[in-house]
């Protein structure tokens, strides 16, 4: 499955930013999933596409478009194109600035149980900076995941102030 990044109507690519920015890509991280067979957090089976890492490198409201493909890797030397078996748009969602963001939400049920099975994703706890700043100093006001492991980004800012 391949994801790509939409305008909120879902009419318009967005994958890549305006002109200025010389052709760099909206959407950053892993574009293309392999299934995951696992069951939900009601024990269904089924099989589930995880895109662990995807960011949006400008505010503005979006949507994902996934791409279902049957690849056959032995053609795959001789084959442009393989084809298409399904696609769908996600809901319309909103990138925030870094100085707008109101906080992480707290992943899913669904999300967990797909970890507990082996998928590698990480689990958020959520907090609400809606009630106020995040304290950087305090270890209890973080955005790290339920197994303790911080965001690259937030270890990288601790590191740059220490």
């Amino acid at each position: 499955m391949s994801c790509a990044i939409f305008d909120e109507s879902g009419e318009r690519d967005s994958s890549y930013m305006p002109e200025e920015y010389q052709h760099q890509r909206r959407l950053m991280g892993s574009l293309v999933s392999t299934p995951f067979v696992g069951q939900d957090e009601n024990g269904k089976e089924g099989c589930f596409f995880c895109f662990s890492d995807l960011s949006c490198r400008t505010p503005g409201s979006f949507r994902l478009k996934f791409t279902l493909m049957m690849i056959d890797p032995g053609r795959a030397g001789s084959v442009r194109h393989f084809p298409i078996l399904a696609e769908i748009k996600s809901e319309p969602f909103k990138v925030f600035s870094a100085k707008e963001f109101p906080g992480m939400v707290a992943s899913s049920s669904l999300a967990k149980k797909l970890k507990e099975q082996g998928c590698i994703i990480s689990i958020k706890k959520g907090n609400d900076r809606g009630r106020g700043l995040r304290n950087p100093d305090d270890p209890s006001d973080n955005d790290d995941d339920e197994d303790g492991e911080a965001s690259q980004s937030h270890r990288r800012r601790r590191q740059m102030r220490n």
